[in-house]
C-alpha cells in the first residue's frame, strides 16, 4: 500500500529548521531537523501506526524525509533497547546511528520493539 499524499509542515526555530512529514491518511509520521550552524540533519520521531506496519509506509516517509535533508550523511537516534535489525536497517540506508539512553514506560518500549 502506498501513501497517496504527504502533508509537509515546515517550522523555523532559532537554531534549526524542523519539517514534520505526515502520511496523508494519518498512518505515520517523521520529523526532519536541519541544523545550519553544525551542517547536520537529524531524523527523529519515525512512527507508523501498528495496524499499518509492513506496508512500506516507513520507507516512503523516510524517502520523503531524505528529500528535505539539507546535510549528508543523515543522523538518526535509536533507543538502546531497539532491536538490532532496526539499527542495521538504518545503517544499511546510510544513516549515522546514535544509540540513545532514554527512559520510557514499558508500553512505549514494547511498541518500539515491534
Amino acid at each position: 500500500m502506498s501513501i497517496e499524499s504527504i502533508i509537509i509542515i515546515p517550522q523555523q526555530w532559532p537554531e534549526h529548521q524542523k519539517i514534520v512529514i505526515i502520511d496523508g491518511r494519518y498512518r505515520g509520521m517523521v520529523d526532519v531537523y536541519n541544523y545550519p550552524k553544525d551542517k547536520e540533519t537529524w531524523i527523529g520521531g519515525l512512527y507508523v501506526n501498528e495496524v499499518h506496519r509492513d506496508q512500506g509506509i516507513a520507507r516512503r516517509l523516510l524517502n520523503e524525509a531524505e528529500i528535505h535533508a539539507k546535510y549528508l550523511p543523515i543522523h538518526i537516534g535509536v533507543y538502546r533497547f531497539a532491536p538490532q535489525w532496526l539499527k542495521d536497517w538504518y545503517k544499511n540506508r546510510g544513516y549515522i546511528v546514535h544509540v540513545e539512553d532514554i527512559e520510557i514506560s514499558g508500553d512505549e518500549k514494547d511498541n518500539v520493539q515491534r
